[in-house]
């Protein structure tokens, strides 16, 4: 069960960030370009700790696989990291971008945006069935 400041952030995070971003993305593809698009929801144990949720720019150690202090992640948090370094690492190289088993992450189309959720377990959604926090 949430909190209620785990509901807030979901709240504020769907206002000001999700739908905004689902807007651009949804006119990329009436343009008819290829569009990709995740959302990040990874909390590591550090951030748990401290009472901190996924937040803007959370990824980015994830991406260059700097997760220091080494007390405040896990394993898991070891696995998202190669999977996001591999999902940016191929998105530059190729343009498309994949998890470390080679799958691509899904690109939107006008009639089916998707979302690739990461956290604990990298999976792709529609965006109106994103996880919770």
């Amino acid at each position: 069960m949430s909190s209620a400041y785990e509901e807030l952030a979901e709240l504020f995070t769907t206002a000001i960030w999700t739908q905004p971003a689902l807007a651009s993305y949804r006119r990329f593809t009436e343009l008819g370009r290829t569009t990709y698009a995740y959302r990040f929801d990874r909390v590591s144990p550090g951030n748990r700790r401290t009472g901190k949720l996924a937040f803007h720019m959370s990824d980015i150690p994830y991406v260059f696989g700097r997760l220091t202090p080494a007390e405040d992640y896990d394993e898991t948090d070891a696995h998202v990291s190669q999977t996001m370094t591999h999902a940016w690492t191929e998105f530059a190289r190729t343009g498309v971008p994949s998890s470390p088993d080679g799958t691509p992450w899904p690109a939107a189309t006008r009639t089916a945006p998707h979302l690739t959720i990461v956290n604990d377990k990298t999976h792709s959604a529609p965006p109106d069935h994103q996880p919770s926090h």
